[in-house]
């Protein structure tokens, strides 16, 4: 069988794009990041999964952290490398596995990730198993929330719910608790970014490793 997931966002990063930079939240994703990382020792050990051209690995290499960039796509991870020499990247396995010992990072950083995702409990178990206990695990994903929602069905239903474009989950706060307490993932920062309250575009959570991964949810 052809994995369609992976040539998809080989494509997609083959692009000649600049997401950080065309991204009206990334100033304040890297603030909320950076602050987030702040209890971390200097040479602390970070994953940036999902990195794409590796612009957050960077910039948490240059505040002082042993950063490592990995994403599904080769083409993302050739363009990173060739982009910053002096950080380490490396492509994921072909089924998201990251190529990493067990407890391996002090933190992971994972920004508009799991919203693309279809297993959603293997993907937190992997990076779960590559954290370090009480390590800390902080991601973006698309803001949900119930106004939002009630406008979104309401006027940009088709638009937002695409079936041609990359987005296949969509968190509000109870489902993105529930999944994360299923892995072992305690959330212990919960803020907003872009709009204004209850209209958000993206979530930023901070959460930290408790333990290990409860079973997988039951297909239905």
């Amino acid at each position: 069988m052809i994995d369609n997931h992976n040539i998809y966002y080989d494509r997609y990063w083959q692009q000649e794009i600049d997401v950080p930079a065309g991204d009206p939240t990334t100033a304040v994703r890297h603030t909320r990041l950076i602050s987030a990382l702040r209890r971390l020792p200097g040479g602390s050990r970070v994953l940036d999964l999902g990195c794409g051209h590796g612009w957050f690995t960077h910039a948490m290499a240059a505040r002082g952290y042993e950063a490592w960039g990995m994403d599904l796509s080769q083409a993302a991870v050739e363009v990173a490398r060739q982009r910053y020499p002096g950080v380490r990247f490396e492509t994921l396995g072909p089924q998201g596995q990251i190529p990493a010992e067990n407890e391996t990072f002090d933190a992971v950083w994972s920004s508009e990730v799991i919203e693309h995702v279809f297993d959603v409990h293997a993907h937190l178990a992997e990076i779960n198993r590559v954290l370090k206990p009480g390590g800390a695990y902080i991601l973006t994903t698309p803001y949900h929330g119930l106004l939002k929602n009630l406008l979104i069905a309401t006027l940009k239903f088709d638009r937002h719910f695409d079936p041609e474009v990359s987005h296949i989950r969509f968190f509000d706060k109870a489902s993105l608790t529930r999944c994360l307490g299923r892995a072992s993932f305690r959330p212990v920062r919960w803020d907003g970014i872009g709009r204004m309250p209850g209209l958000y575009r993206t979530w930023f959570v901070v959460s930290e490793k408790t333990g290990t991964p409860g079973p997988a949810p039951q297909p239905r």
